[in-house]
């Protein structure tokens, strides 16, 4: 647990929730892999139910906003890409917001809960809303890297299915997984910011309301850019079901050509097969080899004319 208070323009670190939260100016608790005792304790003197949060955590969950009487909690979750696996990594945590203080919760290293100094400093004077804008600006500043790594992803699979490579449909079906995962982790990011900019001026202070309105168009770019990702996707789907047909079309023909080649002299010899006796070229000396010599002739002539018509 790491309790800094915000005085002076500056963090001052505080080894005592209860008497940071007596001082003069807002405090920022961060709680990562807590333990029972801990989120008891920071649970009881914010207010909050701390254990029911970490208990959302631990589930797959949609990321919501909840207002309460005195504070406003939130459930959010970070991403990453691997593009070894191809594999968006899902962190989650929460955050509580109250007048003057701010709770994050996390149950392993998030990256967006450890923002960089320079905008903390830049943002603290607003309040707590103010370094809840930063967590959350960061946060989707990482949806449009995850977004702009799946787009390429996508663009590398419409290359495939373009050309009929069968492991195109293997990487459709695993990023159409990981666009949904991450499509439920960003789009519920809306619903609160939306919220949160609602709050009256007591929890959100007027320029801390900007800066989110900010962050939530952000949010709607990437909530776009969402949408675009699964359209790509319907369009390597399609593009590998175009290129199937075609290849299919082509095996077609060319059975069907080489059947109708191999048509001729079955036909040839099964009417020399029926044993009529009075069949005049049976008496021909060379009644042997114009037939074979005309079976012969007219599968070339067949092979030729499926060659120029491009079936062969």
């Amino acid at each position: 647990m790491r309790i800094r208070r915000w005085k002076d323009d500056v963090f001052v670190a505080e080894s005592d929730l209860g008497a940071a939260l007596a001082a003069p100016g807002w405090v920022w608790v961060q709680l990562e892999e807590p333990d029972p005792e801990a989120l008891a304790g920071v649970g009881e003197l914010a207010g909050v139910d701390l254990g029911r949060l970490v208990q959302e955590l631990r589930r797959d969950f949609r990321p919501r906003a909840e207002v309460r009487e005195t504070f406003v909690q939130a459930t959010a979750i970070a991403v990453g890409w691997d593009p070894a696996s191809l594999d968006v990594r899902r962190a989650p945590f929460a955050a509580v917001l109250g007048a003057r203080v701010l709770v994050t919760v996390a149950l392993e290293p998030v990256p967006v809960l450890d923002p960089d100094e320079e905008r903390v400093h830049e943002h603290a004077g607003h309040g707590p809303a103010g370094l809840l804008h930063v967590i959350l600006d960061d946060l989707v500043e990482a949806y449009f890297d995850v977004s702009e790594a799946l787009e390429d992803a996508i663009d590398d699979v419409i290359d495939l299915a373009i050309d009929g490579k069968d492991a195109s449909r293997t990487l459709q079906v695993r990023l159409r997984q990981q666009l949904l995962q991450f499509r439920r982790a960003a789009l519920p990011l809306r619903e609160v910011l939306s919220l949160v900019t609602r709050l009256d001026a007591q929890l959100v202070s007027p320029e801390a309301k900007m800066l989110l309105l900010e962050t939530y168009e952000h949010v709607l770019r990437v909530s776009e850019q969402v949408d675009l990702n699964r359209d790509l996707l319907v369009a390597a789907h399609e593009a590998f079901q175009a290129a199937l047909n075609a290849r299919m079309s082509l095996v077609m023909k060319k059975t069907s050509s080489w059947g109708a080649i191999l048509l001729v002299p079955t036909l040839v010899a099964g009417c020399y097969g029926m044993n009529f006796d009075n069949m005049p070229e049976l008496g021909q000396p060379l009644g042997y080899y114009w037939t074979v010599g005309i079976m012969v002739g007219l599968m070339v002539g067949l092979y030729v004319y499926f060659k120029r018509k491009e079936y062969l």
